[in-house]
Order: C-alpha cells, then structure tokens, then sequence
C-alpha cells in the first residue's frame, strides 16, 4: 500500500511540475507563434509578452503585404490605461502607446519594427481604419446596449434611457481612462448623449 501511494505521490509531483512548466512557457511566450512565423529574435523583451496576430495588411494596395496587426499581453497583468478615438469606434483599453509593450500595434514587416496604434498613426494610414472595422478591433460608438453591434434597438435604448425607462450600463462612461466628456453612446460626438444620438443612429443605419 505503501509503495502505491509513494507511485500516485510521484506520478502527482511529475504532473504538476508539468503544468507549472507549461503554464511558464505560455505566459513568457516562449512558444509564441507569432514571433516563430516571423522570426523574431534578440529582443528580450519579446520573452515576457504573448502576442496575437489579428492579421496581415495591405496599405498601399500593391498586393504586397506591409504589416501585421497584434495585440500584446503580458499574463493577465497591464500597466495603464489609454483612450483612442478611431471616428466611429473607439479603444479604451489597458495598454502602454510608449514605448510599445502592451495593447494594439502594428508590426512593421519591412523594417521590423513595432509601431504602437495611436492617433498619429491613424492619420498617416488612414486605410488602417477598413482594416479596424475587418478584425473587429475596438468599440463602436453608438452601442448604447453593448452587444457589439450598431442596430436600431441601440437607437430605441438610448430614447428609452433618457426618460429613464432603461439604465445605462456601467461602462457607457469612459472618465474612468481621463475623458469625462466620452461616453459610449455619444455617437455624434457632441460631447453629450440626446436624442439627437437616437436619430444620428436611425440614419446611419438607412444608408447602409
């Protein structure tokens, strides 16, 4: 009896010195795919975070791929928060811009580089934004209910909010990441939620 639970002890020691093993690998990305397909290499930083390839881009249309779209996590850890207007949408997410560790970025396939999503890069790549709406990336202004689409039950929500028929959720206020005049279904962008908002959302959808 003895000698069987000193086999089951063993075999459990072996088991999770596995697990701690593979949990390490993961969250260090050691075995990060991204930086495999890539070959990237010699950059210590790159061992301490996980990165998730939302896909590649064609900027200038030459049929020739120019960068790859990630986003970049170190576990389950972030270190601040960052806002970025991107027109109808928005990311407010826990992400470092400068220099680059974690959040959205853009991997630079001619000169290696990483470049952080920001306002300016926007500006610059302006085709980036056909890009955000394909990899779904970000919020969309508007989403009054929060479920990831723009519809006319958004519109209907916001008209039914406002005489107090139905509660905005916890996160229609974007202060907490240092604008207190955002707000999630501001989608005029007026810097307040009206039934202006309601209408703008009813006519948006007729063009589409």
């Amino acid at each position: 009896m003895r000698k069987l639970l000193s086999i089951i002890l063993v075999v459990v020691m072996l088991l999770s010195l596995f697990s701690v093993n593979v949990y390490a690998e993961n969250l260090y990305g050691s075995k990060d795919d991204f930086l495999e397909k890539y070959h990237i290499t010699g950059n210590e930083e790159h061992l301490y975070l996980t990165y998730t390839e939302l896909g590649e881009m064609d900027i200038d249309c030459d049929d020739a791929m120019d960068f790859v779209m990630i986003y970049a996590t170190f576990g389950d850890f972030a270190a601040t928060l960052t806002f970025l207007d991107m027109g109808n949408r928005f990311i407010a997410l826990p992400h470092i811009c400068n220099p680059f560790e974690f959040g959205y970025a853009l991997f630079d396939l001619e000169t290696r580089e990483f470049i952080p999503l920001s306002e300016q890069v926007l500006e610059d790549y302006p085709q980036i934004f056909y890009y955000l709406d394909l990899f779904d990336i970000g919020d969309q202004y508007g989403d009054a209910d929060r479920d990831g689409i723009l519809s006319i039950l958004d519109a209907t929500f916001i008209q039914r909010a406002l005489v107090n028929l139905e509660e905005f959720s916890y996160h229609e206020y974007l202060g907490e990441f240092g604008l207190k005049d955002k707000r999630r279904s501001d989608f005029d962008h007026d810097s307040q939620v009206t039934i202006l908002d309601a209408t703008a959302i009813q006519k948006s959808l007729v063009k589409e």
